[in-house]
């Protein structure tokens, strides 16, 4: 459920080089590229509220930790028998599970990585994602590796047509 982890950087701070460019590195996630490095790095020393940073295909690796939010869901729910009680405590198990899973970088605290959250879009589960995702990213530096469409304000399931968005108006946040 968890990415498997690399070999712990040799620091874990912002702006480590590695040759020539410069490695965005949390423990065991890197990166690697210069100008997203630097606009990651401004966008959490102008601390921001809610510390969100959306990751295109681009700039997402598996070799991220990560936490597969469907597959975790699934898991739980197909292990309750698609119980009512279980759909009812899906939010409350996935809020402990990422809890659980969350890293910690020794300058900028905590974070998490997330990909896969599709199934938070499912009405049965009572999830309103822009509300689930913005209390993480109160306290917790989260990374959303986000494989549909987005725009400045929106990110969109597949395409800009699609019903199922997450509106991000609200919410400091950076499209890398």
């Amino acid at each position: 459920m968890v990415a498997t982890m690399h070999p712990p950087c040799s620091e874990t701070s912002f702006g480590r080089l590695s040759g020539t460019a410069l490695v965005f590195c949390f423990k065991y996630m890197t990166i690697k590229d210069i100008d997203k490095d630097n606009r990651i790095r401004k966008f959490l020393l102008s601390a921001p509220r809610f510390k969100f940073i959306v990751l295109s295909n681009e700039s997402f690796s598996y070799a991220i930790p990560h936490i597969n939010v469907g597959h975790v869901v699934a898991t739980f729910l197909k292990e309750q028998n698609l119980s009512k009680e279980a759909i009812n405590n899906a939010k409350d198990f996935l809020t402990s599970y990422i809890a659980k899973n969350t890293q910690t970088d020794e300058q900028f605290g905590k974070f998490v990585c997330l990909t896969n959250i599709g199934i938070l879009l499912e009405k049965d589960l009572d999830f309103v994602p822009v509300d689930f995702l913005s209390n993480i990213a109160k306290n917790t530096i989260l990374f959303l590796h986000w494989q549909g469409t987005e725009d400045e304000t929106s990110l969109y399931l597949l395409t800009k047509d699609s019903k199922y968005t997450i509106d991000l108006k609200n919410i400091n946040h950076i499209i890398i």
